[in-house]
């Protein structure tokens, strides 16, 4: 497909009086064709920062730019083989205070959409554990339940969870329904996630990186969770554990951001709202009759978010 575009915009230009401008078509088509090609395959890790300066000019005839292999979209910069430690470094210091949270990425920049590379023994203990605690500061300012590297731009298989807002057994109908307990501050490296049994639970899910959106994602009841745990003296041991409920939501979630994936990417189509209004449909049965949804969701009784 890229191939017949690149000689239908040619001939145009040509016909046009722009032959001028095919060289810069020719870079910019190329660019993509070798993105595309890559996409699957094993490469150096990558980032992205603004660099609206690197741009080249524009041709002085039909405005069009040249868009090096190392640039997708405005303002974003592929770096190539970056060096992890350094672009660490780098996040960190683009704060203007100690204090002060990492930046947030969005949906569209691409960081979310690359796989992560390995995180064990890629940074100093000393470094990690910076960054450990500049993201749970970050995630609790949010506020939020969990944080990936790759949610401030950083290729790494990394994050940090904590859900400090779930009700303790008894005290909530919702948290009881959703099996919400409480989660301490943990500090995850490479984490493995296999689903156990075959119970589907059916919740809406936000995510930081799709600020005041959410969507009904179904997500394994249980999973068994093998990572390397990051202590908070610098530590570090392995984990072999089974979770269930809102925690292995969470692990889901966050484990689903190192592969280059959002939540909403696996969402009941039709059920993406604005977040203000998740309080309509408590019950997903009102989500159903009023939203449209179809498929298995349809099966769930009233009261009901387990399936399986």
């Amino acid at each position: 497909m890229v191939g017949r575009v690149d000689v239908a915009l040619t001939e145009v230009l040509r016909r046009t009086g722009l032959s001028e401008c095919i060289p810069r078509l020719t870079l910019s088509v190329t660019s993509l064709s070798l993105d595309l090609a890559c996409r699957d395959s094993v490469l150096p890790a990558r980032s992205w920062q603004c660099d609206a300066e690197a741009a080249a000019p524009p041709c002085h005839r039909c405005g069009a730019r040249a868009v090096d292999a190392g640039r997708e979209g405005p303002g974003l910069r592929d770096t190539g083989g970056v060096d992890i430690t350094e672009l660490t470094r780098k996040i960190l210091d683009r704060r203007e205070r100690e204090n002060d949270p990492l930046r947030i990425v969005q949906a569209g920049h691409p960081a979310l959409r690359r796989r992560a590379v390995t995180a064990h023994e890629r940074l100093d203990v000393e470094l990690l554990l910076e960054l450990a605690e500049a993201m749970t500061l970050t995630m609790r300012e949010a506020p939020g339940v969990g944080l990936a590297a790759p949610q401030v731009g950083l290729p790494l298989r990394f994050y940090v969870i904590e859900d400090s807002f779930a009700a303790d057994e008894g005290e909530d109908p919702d948290d009881d329904l959703l099996e919400r307990r409480p989660l301490a501050l943990r500090y995850l490296l490479d984490p493995v996630l296999e689903p156990l049994g075959t119970e589907r639970v059916y919740a809406f899910e936000g995510c930081l990186s799709v600020d005041g959106w959410q969507s009904i994602v179904p997500r394994s009841r249980r999973v068994r969770l093998r990572a390397t745990e990051l202590l908070e003296d610098g530590g570090l041991r392995e984990v072999d554990e089974e979770h269930l409920g809102w925690t292995a939501r969470i692990l889901q979630h966050e484990t689903d951001h190192l592969a280059g994936t959002l939540c909403h990417d696996l969402a009941v189509p039709r059920s993406y709202i604005d977040a203000a209004y998740s309080g309509h449909y408590a019950d997903l049965g009102e989500a159903v009759r009023l939203l449209g949804l179809s498929g298995e969701i349809t099966e769930l009784g009233e009261g009901e978010v387990v399936i399986g």
